[in-house]
This record gives structure tokens, sequence and C-alpha cells, in this order.
């Protein structure tokens, strides 16, 4: 994961929020390109979230059954 200038953690999506402002700043037209990539990561954490949640939640019925 990236850090900030300060060495703070970058949160997820915010360096793609930050490099469609430079872009827009400079005006190119690949914004729609970062867009469609920021949204596939946006999904790809959104079913990392869920597997993760579903895992912890598959060990703490394990560990009140067993």
């Amino acid at each position: 994961m990236r850090k900030n200038k300060d060495g703070s953690l970058k949160l997820p999506g915010q360096q793609f929020d930050e490099i469609e402002r430079a872009q827009r700043k400079l005006r190119r037209g690949r914004i729609r390109s970062i867009k469609g990539s920021k949204s596939r990561d946006k999904k790809e954490l959104e079913e990392l979230g869920h597997d993760a949640l579903k895992t912890i939640r598959s060990r703490g019925s394990d560990e009140t059954n067993g």
C-alpha cells in the first residue's frame, strides 16, 4: 500500500482520486479509463472484504461449535 507524504497509509482508491485530479488539471482525456479501473478496484476490494468476513464468521462458529 502506498503512503502519503506525511508517512500515513493511503486509503483504498485515494491514489486514483489523486491521479484523476492531476489529469483534470492537465485536461487530458484519460479520466474515463481511470474511473473504470477505480470501479473495478472498488468491486475487488468489496469482494475481498466479503470473503474475509465469511472466513471470520466461519472461524467464530467453528470455535463455538467445536
